[in-house]
């Protein structure tokens, strides 16, 4: 659908919620099917700014949403450049008649870095109409210093004081808002998930397929990595750690899945000795193969010096894996625990940045012995975490809150 394009009027028993998102990325548009496929009573509306990211992704709107495209083939509003901002004013207007000519009822608003978005929240509270904010934001990652502190603690304050709630992935989320003001009973579980369905395993056989040929053979163990060869993932912490371990982990191998423009170099700092252990895989776009290359790995290592949550951390529970993060990993909140496998871990943190910390936390979990009891305990820790955070009864939680689910 086009930006212009106008749906009939809403049923009277059944409201319509808009979702202002950036891109249809997998993760959202599967959020996207859960909400319009288990909350019949509300019409949901997804109205989508920026051009999908060039990650590979094969992916198309599907059947059952009402999708809404307001995009130009221009930056992402992501990128917050100042130049850009009029673009996003002018686009904040064409939203708010969208929204006005199409009866919204409530608004959930992805992000607070474009005057688009403020200009709707501001439209938003002047209405009446109910305004959630949503983000992965996390609270160890919210170190601004001087200007930039007093500039964010302004614009987040600007649209907290027209929000009716928040919609977080989890604690480092509610603190983060919390600290700019928002009571952390306004602050509702509704977070992005991967499509668990899409990554469980189906066929013994496929799995054997994938490995054979993706070159990860009979009799190794591995640690594995998934995500963009971008700076801030901090491979070349991972690379360092993986050299200081090997002598002492010969059975052990290192995957590396997806792509970026890292990664020539990346290849390069690894030494001849290890060429053959460690393993480029590139970017993945089929769930399923993904969903068996996890089942052929041991350990997720995710090392970022910046990561808001981090999906990955999620789909590597789903296939049993143990794991290993950097302390500044949203998802570490919920989703690692540290100490013994009898105590219910199933993993480490590390101090961001320091691959000392990184091999020992290595070591630690690839233990001979220890590794499989680590494993054992990550489905179990995924469970309570999707219990605690399941998206559909977060957006109804948060819904109810201002009136416009009743009581279901």
């Amino acid at each position: 659908m086009s930006s212009d394009a106008d749906l009939p009027p809403p049923a009277p028993d059944r409201p319509r919620v808009a979702v202002l998102a950036y891109a249809p990325t997998p993760y959202q548009l599967h959020l996207a099917r859960r909400l319009s496929a288990e909350i019949p009573e509300a019409e949901f509306c997804f109205l989508y700014t920026d051009e999908p990211p060039d990650q590979g992704w094969s992916l198309s709107i599907p059947a059952g949403i009402n999708a809404v495209e307001f995009r130009g083939g221009k930056p992402l509003s992501g990128t917050g450049r100042l130049s850009e901002q009029p673009r996003f004013f002018r686009r904040g207007g064409q939203i708010i008649r969208w929204m006005r000519d199409n009866r919204a009822a409530a608004l959930v608003c992805y992000g607070y870095n474009d005057a688009g978005r403020l200009r709707i929240a501001r439209w938003c509270r002047r209405r009446r109409v109910p305004f959630f904010l949503a983000a992965d934001s996390n609270a160890l990652l919210d170190n601004p210093r001087g200007v930039r502190r007093l500039l964010k603690r302004a614009v987040v304050s600007s649209f907290l004081r027209c929000a009716s709630g928040v919609m977080v992935f989890g604690r480092p989320g509610a603190a983060y808002f919390a600290h700019y003001g928002m009571p952390e009973e306004r602050a509702y579980f509704v977070p992005y998930e991967p499509d668990y369905d899409a990554l469980a395993p189906r066929d013994p056989a496929q799995d054997r397929a994938v490995r054979e040929s993706r070159g990860l053979t009979a009799g190794r163990r591995r640690l594995l990595f998934v995500g963009r060869l971008l700076a801030l993932k901090r491979i070349d912490l991972l690379l360092a750690a993986f050299v200081a371990i090997a002598d002492r982990r010969p059975d052990w191998d290192l995957v590396l899945v997806g792509d970026g423009p890292l990664r020539a170099e990346l290849v390069a700092a690894v030494p001849p000795a290890l060429t053959s252990r460690v393993i480029w895989l590139g970017f993945e776009g089929d769930p399923a193969a993904l969903g068996s290359i996890y089942r052929a790995c041991d350990v997720l290592v995710l090392p970022s010096e910046y990561e808001a949550w981090g999906l990955v951390v999620n789909e590597a529970l789903a296939n049993r894996l143990a794991v290993v993060t950097s302390h500044v990993v949203g998802a570490a909140a919920h989703l690692v625990r540290t100490g013994l496998p009898t105590e219910g871990a199933n993993g480490r943190t590390f101090k961001s940045g320091e691959h000392r910390s990184l091999a020992a936390a290595l070591l630690e979990v690839t233990e001979p012995g220890l590794v499989d009891a680590y494993k054992a305990n990550s489905p179990g820790i995924l469970a309570e975490y999707r219990a605690l955070a399941d998206p559909v009864a977060g957006m109804r939680k948060a819904l109810a809150s201002v009136g416009v689910l009743h009581g279901r």
